[in-house]
C-alpha cells in the first residue's frame, strides 16, 4: 500500500514538472528527445517577453555589453536549453519542421488547416495534434519574393520525386562543421536559425559553400527568371588574404536575413573566454574580412582555432540594407516557442551587430553598448532601395500630376503680380542683402494712414 502511494505521488510530481514550460524544455534536453512537438504555438512574443529574454545583460557593466564581450555574453543566453532535431525529412526531421517554420502563411494560413493533419484554434492561435503529414506551401530562399506571392511553392510539388527545396546551410558545413559518415551532425549542423528551405539550383550552383560578397562580374546562369537576382562570380573588392576570387551574392531581399543568420552563428558558436574543446556539434566559428576557399573545409572538432567564413564587410552592410521583415520575425518566434527554444538576437536587435564588430571585422570598442531595456526592436521593416529617377520618370511624374502643376504655377504667378503691384503703390518694399537674400516687406495700412494724417497736420499748420 505504501509503495503504491509513493509511486502515485512520484508520478504526480513528474507530471507537474513536465507541465511547466521552462522546466519541460530542460527535461527534453536531458532526455535527448528529437520527437517533434504536436502542439504548435503560432503567436509572436510580446515586446516585453523579448526584452526579458535578454534581461541578464542588464546587470553587466558597459564593457561587457560591446565588442567580443557582448558576443561572449550573448552565447550564455542563446545556448541555454537548446533542442536540436535530426537532419532528415520525416516526422522527426528538419524537413518536416519547415511545414511550420518556413511556411508561406499567406498561401497556407493556419485557418485553412485540414483537420486530418491537426486542429487549429483561432482563439489561442495554436495548432494541436499536428501530424507533419500535410503538404503546405513554403517559402524558398533565393526565389524572387514577388514571384512567390503569385506562384507559391508546395513542400512537395504534385508528381515530384522529392521535396521542392534543399536544406540550405547558410553557414556552409565545410566551413566549421561537417559529417559523421554520411550524416549531418545535430547542433550546428541542424540549427534552425541558419538551416532554411532554399531553391536547389541556387544552393548547389551559386552558393555551393562559396564565401558571401558583392559580385563584380556574374558567372551564374540562372535557369529561371525568378532566380536571376542571385549572382556568383568575381568579387567587387579584393583582400590580401583572399584564398580564391569567387563569391556568392544572394538577391537583395535575402541579404539581411542571411547576414543575421551568419552573425547568429558566431554568437551561438564561439569560444571567447572558454578553453573547452570545440566539436562538430559545438564548433568555434568566426567571420573574417577575406574570401575563404569553398573547397578547403575546416574540421573544428580537432582544433581550438576558429573556423573562418567571409566576407564580413559585405555581410555587415547587408544587415543595414535589408531590415527584418515580418516573415523573418515570425520565423524567429516559431523556432523559439516550439522547437529550439532560443532566439536570434540580431533579428530582435539588428543594431547590436554594430556594437560587436566594425565593418572590417575588428571588434567594436566605442562608447555605445547594448541595452535590451530600451534598444529599438527589429529596427524597421523590409527596406527596398529606391531607384534613381531617370528623365523619363520625371516627365511621367509631371504628366500624371499635370493639373496640380498648373494650379501651383498659377498661384505662384498671382503672388508675384500682387507683390509687384504693392511695390509700385509704395505699399511694399523689396530688399536684397549683401548675401543675396531677397525679402519682401509689406507696409501696414495703419502706418500709411498715420503718415497721411501727419501730412495733413503739417499742411494745416502752414
Amino acid at each position: 500500500m505504501k509503495k503504491s502511494f509513493v509511486k502515485s505521488i512520484s508520478l504526480l510530481f513528474v507530471l507537474s514538472i513536465a507541465s511547466i514550460p521552462n522546466l519541460n524544455k530542460i527535461v527534453e534536453v536531458v532526455a535527448g528527445s528529437n520527437d517533434l512537438p504536436t502542439t504548435i504555438n503560432l503567436n509572436d512574443n510580446t515586446e516585453q517577453e523579448i526584452r526579458n529574454y535578454y534581461s541578464s545583460l542588464t546587470s553587466l557593466p558597459e564593457d561587457e555589453l560591446k565588442g567580443a564581450n557582448l558576443l561572449k555574453n550573448l552565447k550564455k543566453i542563446i545556448s541555454k536549453e537548446n533542442v536540436f532535431y535530426d537532419y532528415g525529412g520525416g516526422t522527426t526531421g528538419v524537413g518536416a519542421i519547415y511545414m511550420i517554420t518556413d511556411r508561406n502563411w499567406e498561401a497556407s494560413p493556419a485557418s485553412s488547416l485540414d483537420p486530418n493533419f491537426g486542429n487549429y484554434d483561432a482563439s489561442t492561435n495554436t495548432i494541436s495534434n499536428y501530424t507533419y503529414k500535410e503538404n503546405p506551401y513554403i517559402f524558398h530562399y533565393y526565389v524572387d519574393r514577388d514571384y512567390q506571392k503569385d506562384n507559391p511553392i508546395k513542400h512537395k510539388e504534385d508528381g515530384a520525386s522529392r521535396v521542392s527545396f534543399d536544406k540550405e546551410h547558410i553557414w556552409a558545413k565545410s566551413h566549421g562543421f561537417g559529417l559523421e559518415g554520411d550524416s549531418v551532425v545535430t547542433g550546428a549542423g541542424t540549427d534552425l536559425h541558419h538551416l532554411v528551405a532554399a531553391n536547389p539550383s541556387v544552393n548547389s550552383a551559386a552558393h555551393n559553400a562559396y564565401s558571401y560578397g558583392n559580385v563584380l562580374e556574374n558567372a551564374y546562369n540562372a535557369p529561371n527568371d525568378y532566380l536571376i537576382n542571385n549572382k556568383r562570380g568575381t568579387p567587387k573588392n579584393s583582400h590580401s588574404q583572399d584564398e580564391v576570387q569567387v563569391v556568392f551574392e544572394p538577391q537583395d531581399s535575402d541579404k539581411g536575413d542571411i547576414a543575421r543568420a551568419l552573425f547568429y552563428m558566431v554568437a551561438r558558436y564561439n569560444y571567447i573566454g572558454d578553453n573547452s574543446q570545440p566539436t562538430k556539434e559545438e564548433p568555434n566559428l568566426s567571420l573574417v574580412n577575406y574570401i575563404i576557399d569553398s573547397k578547403s573545409g575546416f574540421d573544428c572538432s580537432t582544433t581550438k582555432e576558429a573556423a573562418p567564413y567571409g566576407i564580413i564587410s559585405d555581410i555587415y552592410n547587408w544587415n543595414k540594407l535589408d531590415h527584418p521583415d515580418q516573415y523573418e520575425i515570425h520565423r524567429n518566434n516559431l523556432i523559439y516557442n516550439n522547437y529550439q527554444f532560443n532566439r536570434n538576437p540580431f533579428i530582435d536587435f539588428p543594431q547590436w551587430i554594430e556594437l560587436i564588430f566594425n565593418e572590417d571585422g575588428t571588434y567594436y570598442s566605442g562608447e555605445k553598448f547594448a541595452n535590451p531595456n530600451i534598444d529599438e526592436l527589429n529596427v524597421g521593416s523590409e527596406y527596398v532601395e529606391p531607384p534613381t529617377p531617370s528623365q523619363t520618370d520625371i516627365v511621367q511624374l509631371i504628366s500624371d500630376n499635370l493639373v496640380l502643376f498648373i494650379i501651383v504655377i498659377i498661384v505662384v504667378i498671382i503672388i508675384f503680380i500682387i507683390i509687384i503691384v504693392l511695390v509700385n503703390k509704395g505699399k511694399a518694399k523689396i530688399k536684397v542683402s549683401k548675401k543675396g537674400k531677397v525679402t519682401v516687406k509689406i507696409n501696414s495700412s495703419s502706418k500709411t494712414n498715420k503718415k497721411k494724417n501727419s501730412t495733413k497736420k503739417t499742411n494745416k499748420k502752414k
